[in-house]
């Protein structure tokens, strides 16, 4: 039994190599692959349990100490809080690659819920603070997620607090991986983006057919688009022409 952890899940395999393997040897002070993002460097370098988190499974509640962080894998999870009215705030939605438990470690800041389908890697937390004392690679893989963590809530506040509502959901399109180049689904409901943006889910939907008629995006299902131009979607947070006779206010 792994502490802390749901045994719901599937158990795919263990993995990794343990930190003391590491210290002051070759990799402890090595280069990593400059490709490799922080959570495949922590798969490499902390031995980790992954399993599969079926859609709805709660994997961490705000402030309850887990034992583990969790890297993403695939699937899409949302991270929420609650407020003593029962209003739900979703702070960020946690996709392929996002740590999740990294500062504090171990001590989730919001509580988080599989949207979809998901693979996780488990990490233990006195695993990884015994590799950030011998391991330089895991010590830089933490403080770039911890960077990229502080960059997107900074993407967020900025939307919130300056961003009409289309303009808010314009961000919100252009910040899916892969958005502006490919064919994308957006995997959470119209709810949860609205709960995440701080509007009304008929605000999101009749943001979405209004770039689909303006020719911003293309709606082939209500789940996938494409950006046939992200230049266009970008000038309109900007503010040009096209917030004229948009929605204003936050719906």
């Amino acid at each position: 039994m792994i502490e802390g952890v749901d045994l719901g899940f599937s158990v795919i395999r263990l993995s990794g190599k343990t930190a003391a393997g590491h210290a002051g040897g070759d990799d402890a002070g090595g280069s990593a692959d400059a490709s490799a993002s922080p959570l495949q460097v922590l798969q490499t370098h902390a031995p980790h349990v992954v399993r599969v988190a079926p859609a709805g499974r709660h994997l961490s509640m705000e402030g309850v100490p887990m034992g583990h962080i969790l890297g993403v894998l695939s699937g899409t999870l949302r991270c929420f809080r609650m407020t003593a009215d029962g209003r739900r705030h979703i702070s960020r939605f946690s996709v392929a690659g996002d740590i999740i438990g990294l500062c504090p470690l171990g001590v989730p800041r919001h509580s988080t819920e599989a949207i979809n389908d998901a693979r996780i890697a488990f990490f233990r937390v006195d695993t990884i603070e015994a590799a950030l004392r011998t391991n330089d690679l895991v010590r830089d893989a933490i403080m770039n997620a911890l960077a990229l963590e502080l960059n997107d809530g900074a993407r967020s506040q900025t939307r919130l607090g300056c961003f009409s509502a289309e303009q808010r959901v314009a961000d919100f399109l252009l910040g899916i991986p892969n958005a502006a180049t490919s064919s994308c689904t957006i995997e959470m409901p119209r709810a949860d983006i609205a709960d995440h943006l701080g509007i009304t889910i008929e605000t999101v939907s009749r943001a979405l057919n209004r770039f689909a008629k303006m020719g911003l995006i293309e709606l082939t299902n209500p789940h996938q688009f494409r950006i046939p131009s992200a230049s266009r979607l970008r000038r309109l947070i900007q503010g040009d022409s096209f917030e004229a006779g948009g929605l204003r206010g936050a719906g």
